[in-house]
């Protein structure tokens, strides 16, 4: 095997390896986000950052040595240099990259899930407060976009101790 077969196989397996670690972590902050652990909530979500930025690392030197070849940094472009660094395929460079692909789409999908339940768990707290607050669930939205409270909200005290 030529040296940049090596390597190339090296980060792929790499990458692949992390993002069946990310799948692993999106699922656990998938339970924990559905159990209300807000604790482990913040663990899954400190260890997919970790795991995001090894990802980014990687993907980020696999791109370098497509532009240090003159390819795009595209689909075609990759399999072009899986296909120069293994012709035969006799190292299984393109199945190893068909699967960190199809990782990928998991990995997306489930945090799209995850986004979906934070979005739920964000509406019934809206409601909580639109109850407490005596306002109608327009009235609701504790801040906008920018941060900011919108026009007819105001700061109320719920309660005196």
């Amino acid at each position: 095997m030529n040296t940049a077969a090596r390597e190339l196989k090296t980060l792929l397996e790499r990458q692949h390896h992390n993002l069946l670690r990310l799948a692993d972590i999106l699922q656990d902050e998938r339970t924990a986000l559905t159990s209300g652990a807000v604790a482990n909530v913040e663990a899954a979500t400190a260890t997919k950052q970790i795991c995001l930025q090894a990802l980014e690392d990687d993907m980020k030197i696999h791109l370098d040595w497509l532009a240090k070849t003159g390819l795009a940094t595209d689909e075609h472009g990759i399999m072009t240099y899986l296909r120069r660094c293994d012709p035969d395929g006799q190292h299984g460079l393109e199945a190893l990259w068909r699967k960190i692909k199809a990782l990928f789409s998991r990995c997306r999908e489930q945090n799209l899930l995850n986004g979906k339940v934070v979005l739920i768990h964000q509406r019934q707290t809206q409601q909580a407060l639109a109850i407490l607050r005596g306002s109608t669930l327009q009235d609701a939205a504790c801040y906008g976009p920018k941060g900011h409270t919108p026009h007819g909200v105001a700061s109320r005290t719920l309660g005196r101790v």
